[in-house]
């Protein structure tokens, strides 16, 4: 068995960054609503923007995006936080989502910088 051209291996990993990338700004587009219908009480909608921000954490640090692995981390801890404490007042879960909302507008903003 050989050892891989480490050319192939690096090209073969910024090919798998550039779609983790291409994803991640698809699925993004998406998180705005997954938030309103959380918001409104859709308990499927916060799981799968907990689950988009989840894969986001892992593989944005696997790929070497750490700001983008830091700031899904951030929106991640909300969305386990919210649905942990489903009984809140309706006040503070309030507060919770206007923060939520405002981390993912950083993510926004980290996955648009990002090359």
């Amino acid at each position: 068995m050989s050892t891989p051209d480490p050319t192939t291996v690096r090209a073969a990993l910024a090919q798998l960054a550039q779609r983790f990338m291409e994803r991640a700004r698809t699925e993004l587009a998406t998180s705005e609503a997954l938030l309103a219908g959380a918001r409104a009480g859709d308990g499927a909608a916060l799981e799968a923007l907990h689950h988009f921000v989840h894969r986001l954490h892992g593989s944005g640090a696997a790929f070497g995006f750490g700001a983008i692995s830091q700031r899904a981390r951030a929106v991640e801890l909300l969305c386990e936080e919210l649905t942990r404490d489903a009984g809140r007042p309706r006040a503070e879960r309030e507060q919770l989502y206007e923060r939520l909302a405002g981390q993912l507008e950083l993510l926004g903003a980290e996955i648009s910088a990002a090359p």
